[in-house]
């Protein structure tokens, strides 16, 4: 969340990839470049994303570049593409619970400045979660 929020730092980007390589290891993908030649896409150096998500057996590519990665050639790899912002939105729909918690206890980390709810919200809207912002607007104070 604080990529959402903030500009980080390269010190702060590393360490996030550390804590999220830690907490996600199943999400380290290796053995993929032999299949990067073999893809098409309107962006030759953006296939090396398609050919980890297929290697790596996910389900969905999460990204506000959605010319180079066209629905038409992603669903031929059994791939959706999403932005953020409908990443975020699916899964607040699919579990809504954890996922305002989830938000909550991000929100609650924030100490320098301390965010509240409705800065949560207005700092999302301003990074383009219009519509999480908008499904979360009720739920304001579970946040």
């Amino acid at each position: 969340m604080r990529a959402i929020i903030d500009r980080p730092s390269a010190v702060q980007i590393k360490a996030t990839i550390q804590v999220m390589n830690g907490a996600f290891p199943e999400a380290l993908v290796g053995s993929y470049e032999d299949l990067i030649e073999s893809l098409q896409l309107p962006d030759i150096d953006d296939r090396h994303v398609l050919a980890a998500a297929m290697s790596g057996g996910a389900n969905v590519i999460v990204t506000e570049n959605l010319e180079d990665f066209p629905s038409v050639i992603l669903e031929q790899h059994g791939l959706d593409v999403l932005t953020a912002d409908e990443f975020v939105l699916d899964t607040l729909r699919k579990y809504p619970i954890d996922a305002v918690e989830a938000l909550r206890r991000m929100r609650l980390r924030y100490s320098n400045p301390p965010y509240g709810p409705e800065q949560l919200l207005q700092a999302m809207l301003r990074c383009g979660f219009a519509r999480t912002v908008a499904l979360l607007g009720p739920r304001v104070g579970s946040l």
